[in-house]
């Protein structure tokens, strides 16, 4: 039995009994389908979806926010609460319902520094009061010229 390309008629009995297409018509079709995707910070084009930014543009971003971290006291603040969750210092925001300090309304998730020079000084919010804040103060002893303006 002869089969024939579904776009082109050519005779496609030598492929595999479930092909449709000759191979000229299937990688013209990959072609067309392929969409192209963009870097969010430098607009290179990208194959994939998966990530937002190119893997330059992410690289850089995460050591950026590495080093801020680093300068911060960020890094060292945040460990100085989740070993205070631990010990029993401060409450487990997952098992005790505590309600935010800024709204009053939705329950806290979160602990949030203004100053990082004071590790245990923090507040319980929920998320979205936590996303408005922004970020601390860095500590004053370790702040760099490079890092970030806080609001």
């Amino acid at each position: 039995m002869v089969r024939h390309c579904q776009q082109c008629n050519v005779d496609i009995s030598a492929r595999p009994p479930k092909a449709r297409y000759c191979k000229k018509c299937v990688e013209r079709r990959q072609q067309t389908k392929t969409k192209k995707f963009h870097c969010s910070r430098c607009g290179m084009e990208m194959e994939e979806r998966s990530p937002r930014d190119c893997d330059t543009c992410r690289i850089s971003y995460l050591k950026a926010d590495k080093e801020w971290r680093k300068n911060s006291g960020q890094g060292r603040a945040t460990k100085a609460v989740f070993d205070a969750v631990r010990r029993g210092q401060l409450p487990n925001l997952r098992e005790v319902e505590i309600q935010c300090e800024d709204c009053g309304v939705q329950r806290a998730r979160d602990y949030d520094h203004r100053d990082y020079s004071y590790p245990l000084f923090v507040s319980a919010l929920c998320r979205s009061c936590n996303l408005k804040r922004g970020r601390g103060k860095p500590r004053s002893d370790l702040q760099t010229s490079n890092s970030p303006e806080v609001a």
